[in-house]
């Protein structure tokens, strides 16, 4: 925070905890970069607002303050246009969804599996079949750039006679797309149940 009055604050209450008060960086908006100079930081983690965002992560891919594997990753490649929608997500170790699944935070699944094709069947892959719960009714925001209220055309359908899914045409863009599972709780169970039957087969 380069706000000095309130990074003295927060500084104090590390202090209070008893640990060593820690280096502040109120010198201004670019100050960031004194940190990514420092040889004694492996890593930075940015939780500025969004006009900083792409300017603190570049700064600390270029000083080399990131995991080894950013490298390679093609959001990292294609750096240069400054998109600040270019994000990297980075799992934690561990994943917690509850129900005391023992899973790492990021991985794949050992082989293909029915229950993990969205593809309607006979269609193309843009024609998913998912489960009725996904559907944005009541207000609700729908997955990332399927809002029935943004685009040209309702790319949702419910289909007559069928009343345990709904049916989507996804854009063709993205490599991922988000769902606010505060909004679709079912979505949780949905995932966990995949999770933990991962193996598929195994109970």
């Amino acid at each position: 925070d380069i706000d000095e009055p309130r990074a003295e604050e927060v500084a104090s209450w590390v202090v209070d905890a008893d640990n060593e008060p820690p280096e502040l960086y109120t010198r201004g908006e670019t100050d960031f970069k004194r940190l990514c100079e420092r040889d004694d930081i492996d890593l930075v983690f940015n939780a500025t607002p969004w006009r900083w965002h792409v300017p603190v992560c570049l700064e600390a891919m270029e000083t080399g303050k990131h995991p080894p594997w950013v490298n390679y990753h093609p959001h990292w490649q294609d750096y240069g246009d400054e998109n600040p929608r270019n994000t990297l997500y980075v799992a934690r170790k561990k994943l917690d969804i509850g129900d005391g699944i023992d899973a790492p935070g990021a991985g794949v699944f050992p082989k293909l599996d029915d229950r993990l094709v969205l593809t309607e069947p006979g269609e193309s892959v843009s024609h998913w079949k998912l489960p009725r719960w996904f559907y944005p009714d009541d207000g609700k925001p729908a997955l990332t750039y399927h809002d029935p209220k943004r685009t040209k055309s309702n790319r949702w359908t419910i289909k007559r006679g069928d009343s345990e899914h709904a049916y989507l045409r996804s854009v063709g863009r993205g490599q991922e797309f988000v769902l606010d599972c505060d909004h679709y709780p079912k979505a949780i169970g949905w995932a966990r149940d995949l999770i933990r039957d991962r193996e598929f087969g195994a109970k």
